[in-house]
C-alpha cells in the first residue's frame, strides 16, 4: 500500500502534467464516472471528488466551455442532493470554483465588447 505522502506525490505530478497526455473533457469525463461509480466520498472514494475540483480550480475561463460547464453544474447539483453530506461539502467547493472562472470570463468579455465599441466610434 502507497503511504499518503507517495499517493499526494502523484497526484500532484498527475496535475502538473495530464495536459501533455490527455484531453481536459476527457479527463473530467472520467472523474465524474469514477466519483458515480464509487457513490461515496469515504476515504480513498474521495480521490476523484478532490482531483476534480483541482482541475477545475486549475481552468482558465478559455476552457470553460457550455459542455463542460453543463457536466460540472449537473455533477454539482447530484452532489447537493446525494445523501451523504461530504458531498454538499465538495460540491459547494466545485460551485464556487466555476462561479469565479463563469465571473471572469463574463469580464473578459464585457472588456472586449467595450474595447471594441469603443474602436467602431473612432
Amino acid at each position: 500500500m502507497l503511504s499518503q505522502n507517495v499517493k499526494s506525490d502523484f497526484i500532484e505530478a498527475f496535475l502538473s502534467s495530464f495536459r501533455t497526455f490527455l484531453p481536459l473533457e476527457n479527463l473530467i469525463d472520467q472523474l465524474l464516472k469514477r466519483i458515480r461509480q464509487a457513490d461515496t466520498c469515504a476515504s480513498a472514494s474521495g480521490i476523484p471528488v478532490q482531483i476534480l475540483i483541482r482541475v477545475v480550480d486549475q481552468l482558465v475561463y478559455t476552457e470553460l466551455n457550455d459542455n463542460i460547464k453543463q457536466k460540472l453544474d449537473d455533477e454539482i447539483f447530484w452532489m447537493m442532493t446525494h445523501r451523504e453530506k461530504n458531498f454538499l461539502n465538495y460540491a459547494k467547493q466545485l460551485r464556487d470554483s466555476v462561479q469565479r472562472i463563469v465571473k471572469k470570463k463574463n469580464s473578459k468579455k464585457q472588456s472586449c465588447l467595450a474595447y471594441f465599441s469603443k474602436m467602431s466610434k473612432k
